[in-house]
């Protein structure tokens, strides 16, 4: 009779574990998140198309004196440094709107919204019972809960740096990669010859 007792009180827990971890990772993971998930797949496409970018201009045919080769280096630097610079104001754009919409949209879930405007006709006449002078209005649970959605939303930043650093790495790596090809390929031509 324990052991029967033992397997439901274990499976019991398994499935409270389970329901727990269901939880915290539909609170935690941003693809499951209905706002930050668009902007999560807009953010990773610009980093793949980083990704693909070549950082050096080799013509494998092309035979370049130190300065020419120099120059056209520096152009392709300057092409890619400002196409990178474009991609991260698309990116910062497309944060700056989507944790805007979902610090509006947990404040609404969380019901502080809706009293904004309702607030503002009280505080003409002077009652701001709960309120704190220098809060903007917003009462200590209402800056509590944004400070909690706030570091939520700064690890959703924090992540989309690192997608950013990472396609940047890739680059580096994949550039590197296809020029010692390029090299190999005319080291096998030279010895060929």
């Amino acid at each position: 009779q324990r052991w029967k007792l033992f397997s439901v009180w274990k499976s019991a827990m398994r499935n409270q574990r389970v329901q727990k971890c269901s939880r915290t990772l539909n609170a935690h993971l941003f693809a499951l998140d209905p706002t930050l998930c668009d902007s999560l797949l807009r953010c990773r496409t610009q980093c793949f198309k980083i990704s693909t970018w070549n950082l050096l201009e080799v013509n494998p045919m092309t035979v370049y004196n130190w300065e020419d080769f120099e120059e056209t280096q520096r152009q392709k630097r300057k092409q890619i440094t400002s196409d990178l610079q474009e991609v991260w104001v698309k990116i910062k754009d497309e944060l700056h709107q989507s944790c805007t919409v979902s610090l509006q949209d947990f404040l609404k879930k969380n019901g502080f919204g809706q009293r904004a405007a309702g607030e503002d006709a009280k505080s003409e006449d002077g009652e701001r019972e709960g309120r704190d002078e220098d809060g903007g209005g917003m009462s200590y649970t209402e800056r509590a809960t944004t400070r909690t959605q706030c570091r939520k939303l700064t690890k959703f930043i924090r992540m989309v740096q690192y997608l950013f650093n990472d396609a940047v790495a890739q680059m580096v790596r994949t550039t590197t990669t296809k020029f010692l090809e390029v090299l190999e390929a005319f080291g096998e031509d030279v010895e060929a010859q």
